[in-house]
């Protein structure tokens, strides 16, 4: 519970959290292996245990995940000059030590996929867009003053059009439908006054959901939907950024781009 639910707040944390799960993921690792191995030369009922393991590692590999974003943050927060990490913890600090370029993409269509099919029936077609955002942002150091500019690789858009079982007679028709559906949603995207018409996702505090974002969701009746096409992430970039800032949100890639300057 306490690797799960405490916060990391610099990079020394990050290494230290790192020790304490190192163990746990090679234990969960070698649980899942042995246990594999006795459940299929002895026992099958010991495969409860690998499965065990296998949940365990992909847990311990996740929080991995999460310390390794930590930490490229709180690389992108540190000042080149005097070696202090920028804390920005309010809106008046953001605002004053804050400031960033939005360069939209436009939204793409980024193709459609479905399995193969299975005793003439296909599991599932889903078409899908997105829209890529670069912020330029230079963050001027509290402490001694010098600017750094990094750039935050986001995606505030994601979206997806998909029906389940599908006769193989009907496959074509249907990718054509889905697909049509998908492209209609990103012109709209695309369109500065028709995008206000597209629901925010439950991540956006623009949801009226947002509070139960960390609740478990059952289904996806908690997907909003726009002309039949599930909006599965939407959020304003400059919401994003300041999430990164003031809520200690990583939804992005930040890398620096030069080095301080005054």
């Amino acid at each position: 519970k306490h690797m799960w639910k405490d916060p990391i707040n610099t990079i020394a944390e990050a290494d230290a959290r790192k020790k304490e799960i190192m163990p746990w993921l090679i234990g969960s690792l070698a649980v899942a292996v042995i246990f594999c191995v006795l459940g299929s030369l002895v026992l099958d009922f010991l495969m409860i245990f690998a499965f065990v393991g296998i949940i365990g590692t992909i847990i311990f590999a996740f929080m991995l995940f999460i310390i390794k974003k930590a930490k490229e943050k709180f690389k992108a927060l540190t000042c080149n000059e005097c070696n202090t990490m920028a804390e920005i913890k309010t809106a008046e600090d953001y605002a004053k030590y804050v400031s960033y370029i939005i360069k939209e993409n436009p939204a793409k269509y980024d193709g459609i996929s479905h399995p193969a099919s299975n005793n003439g029936v296909v599991s599932k077609i889903e078409a899908k867009g997105s829209a890529s955002v670069e912020v330029q942002i230079s963050l001027t150091c509290p402490k001694c003053g010098k600017v750094k500019e990094l750039k935050y690789y986001i995606t505030p858009f994601k979206c997806a059009a998909v029906q389940e079982k599908v006769h193989v007679s009907g496959v074509e028709l249907v990718k054509i439908k889905l697909e049509n559906a998908v492209k209609a949603v990103i012109a709209d995207y695309n369109d500065v006054e028709k995008r206000k018409q597209i629901p925010y996702s439950i991540h956006s505090v623009k949801n009226p959901n947002y509070e139960n974002r960390t609740k478990a969701q059952i289904g996806t009746s908690y997907i909003p939907r726009y002309n039949d096409v599930r909006i599965n992430y939407r959020k304003d970039p400059e919401e994003m950024v300041e999430q990164f800032f003031l809520k200690n949100q990583l939804d992005g890639k930040i890398v620096e781009v030069g080095g301080a300057k005054k």
